[in-house]
């Protein structure tokens, strides 16, 4: 369900217009699929699973209330992810961890991949978007989904 919400997503952002209904309906579904202590996940899985669906309704909810605050969280959730992953093994607090956590070179990847999103945004808002460079930024975005907890990942 959420990789459909996902597609349907990036066909809006490429033409084929979502009603307002439509992206509320899907903004209730992906908060529908963030997982709860009760669906029984497991400790290991369960924050990931939590970050994507939220990440994805704010995202729906960027494009239904053009709010950049939504924008920011849904890339606070996807930055959570990787700090989530980063932790991992880490004693708990100080700030040798925080530090150690922000050197970590997939929260580092993460925070690029994140800047130059919106440097490449920044650069169409005073042009239209063609939908060569949405097809691109759709391809980049998934072939980097696949290798986002890689520790050397490119970010291009």
């Amino acid at each position: 369900m959420l990789e459909m919400l996902k597609d349907r997503l990036w066909r809006d952002i490429h033409g084929d217009t979502m009603t307002t209904d439509e992206i509320e309906v899907a903004v209730d579904r992906a908060m529908q699929l963030v997982p709860s202590e009760e669906d029984g996940w497991d400790d290991e899985t369960q924050p990931y699973a939590e970050d994507a669906a939220a990440a994805l309704a704010y995202a729906l909810r960027a494009r239904l209330t053009c709010d950049p605050q939504e924008a920011a969280w849904e890339c606070r959730r996807v930055y959570e992810a990787a700090d989530h992953f980063a932790t991992t093994g880490l004693p708990i607090g100080g700030s040798e961890a925080e530090r150690a956590v922000g050197r970590h070179s997939v929260v580092q990847a993460e925070l690029c991949r994140q800047r130059r999103d919106l440097n490449e945004l920044s650069g169409l808002v005073n042009s239209a978007i063609q939908n060569s460079q949405i097809d691109k930024m759709r391809r980049r975005s998934e072939q980097e989904a696949q290798s986002f907890f890689e520790p050397h990942s490119e970010v291009g």
